[in-house]
């Protein structure tokens, strides 16, 4: 998906500026493993939003300088090592990747009883992902 698409999608959300590209090098190093392109787009676009996904979903991404403190404070690695999360849905579940599993993948995890028994897969690519969590109705 070209990011106009994604980000009509999001057009209900509070968005920020752009990640610089020192910022995005910074986590790429931190997470020692190839981000999916998409989202490294969208960051370049938005360095964090919040808001609504289609009037229905409620969605966070994290800025990229905050993603490894937030994992490292929710303990990812110790409950679900591997998992790299960048957003939430402001409530109970959390947004990531799995850079072991098939690129580009979006998956949930609980915050609570977080593991990787846990993990699903939300979206099989951004723009599945925030089509599929558009569509919900709440």
């Amino acid at each position: 998906m070209a990011i106009e698409g994604m980000l009509e999608l999001l057009a209900g959300c509070a968005m920020r500026e752009g990640a610089t590209e020192s910022q995005i090098a910074s986590l790429e190093r931190w997470a020692a493993a190839e981000l999916p392109s998409p989202y490294l787009h969208l960051l370049r676009e938005t360095n964090g939003l919040e808001g609504f996904v289609m009037d229905n979903s409620y969605l966070i991404l994290w800025p990229a300088e905050d993603v490894p403190k937030i994992n490292e404070g929710y303990l990812v690695n110790e409950f679900a090592p591997g998992l790299i999360l960048i957003g939430s849905n402001g409530s109970d579940t959390a947004y990531g990747f799995d850079p072991r599993r098939r690129s580009g993948e979006i998956m949930e995890v609980p915050f609570i009883g977080m593991s990787l028994d846990e993990v699903r897969v939300a979206g099989e690519d951004l723009e599945d992902f925030l089509r599929r969590i558009g569509s919900e109705q709440e």
